[in-house]
């Protein structure tokens, strides 16, 4: 019986830190947030916002595994 597997691909927006509005806008110089969620929802690729939102998001995504690890360290010490 073949299964099914939900395959849907990541989005941006999902790899983000909780505050990432206030990180990116401070990053890209900008007055307001509502521009960086219009990039970071719809990934409008080619600007320096989605640029630094990959970026940020590389940086959230290093840091989650550390912390993930240092748990597994803890609980096993």
């Amino acid at each position: 019986m073949p299964t099914s597997c939900n395959t849907s691909p990541t989005r941006l927006k999902d790899l983000m830190p909780e505050n990432y509005g206030k990180i990116l806008r401070d990053r890209c110089g900008l007055k307001s947030r509502q521009r960086v969620y219009d990039v970071v929802s719809g990934e409008i690729k080619g600007n320096k916002i989605y640029s630094e939102a990959i970026k940020l998001a590389a940086e959230t995504k290093a840091a989650r595994e550390a912390e993930e690890n240092l748990l597994k360290k803890l609980v096993g010490a």
